[in-house]
């Protein structure tokens, strides 16, 4: 697959580029957490559909999945609506080559009993502002195991990070997660294969207690508003020396 630096659409997908554009507030209340895009698709097939287009084109209707939607659809966003969880099994069975989906901020589906097996083709997920659970997201990536991108902003309901199972990502943003080092750990020794890791705003994590040797291939680390020191810092680029790409705005502990 080719990456660039393209925009996917209408996707909110929380992903960083190579190079980070990183012009957030710091504080929580005002951050911007929806960053550049990666270009997860060929932008040739690509069919978008934007759920508020739908309302305005069918009145009648009070959900998306009441419409019936293109079987070859390969990215959708869905955030912010109020889908349900029958209605969101059903697109997934009538759309099974979704390779990049967002359901940001949907609070009525119970994530558990969401039928992940449908999309054997998803590459990239947002669930940023969800009540996502780690049941639910070990079913994720038993069923989904294509899945090379995954955000979880803002996400801690019912996450107990210790206990997720991870695939092969390749894309990992947890930003302003109440994440441990513990569950860092398990998340980096589950997955050599991270390239880009968003840790923003994490203030759970004892930072001396994490094992970065495991990402021998991370080129690209979020790191902004937290409060790693020094030593920590020089640590990981000793540990992840194909990091090109580096955020660490707002780290006061660092003496430079």
């Amino acid at each position: 697959m080719k990456f660039g630096t393209k925009y996917i659409l209408l996707m909110t997908l929380c992903v960083l580029p190579v190079c980070f554009e990183h012009t957030a507030a710091m504080k929580e209340d005002n951050v911007d957490y929806t960053l550049n895009l990666f270009d997860v698709l060929d932008e040739k097939k690509i069919i978008t559909v934007d759920p508020e287009y739908i309302l305005q084109k069918y009145p009648e209707t009070k959900n998306p999945a009441l419409v019936k939607l293109p079987k070859n659809l390969e990215s959708l966003d869905l955030s912010w609506t109020n889908i349900t969880t029958e209605d969101l099994n059903n697109i997934l069975a009538h759309c099974p080559n979704i390779e990049a989906l967002d359901l940001s901020g949907c609070k009525k589906i119970v994530w558990e009993h969401v039928r992940w097996g449908y999309l054997k083709n998803l590459e990239a997920l947002v669930l940023s502002r969800t009540d996502i659970t780690a049941a639910a997201l070990n079913t994720i990536f038993e069923s989904c195991q294509k899945l090379e991108k995954l955000a979880i902003f803002f996400s801690n309901v019912g996450v107990v990070w210790e206990h997720v199972h991870w695939g092969y990502l390749r894309a990992l943003y947890l930003r302003w997660t109440d994440i441990t080092a513990d569950g860092l750990n398990n998340i980096l020794q589950s997955c050599p294969t991270i390239e880009e890791l968003d840790l923003s705003g994490c203030k759970k994590i004892a930072w001396e207690h994490v094992r970065w040797g495991y990402l021998i291939n991370l080129r690209a680390l979020e790191l902004s508003g937290t409060g790693i020191t020094t030593e920590d810092l020089n640590k990981i680029l000793k540990c992840c020396p194909n990091i090109k790409a580096l955020n660490l705005q707002d780290c006061k502990k660092i003496v430079w």
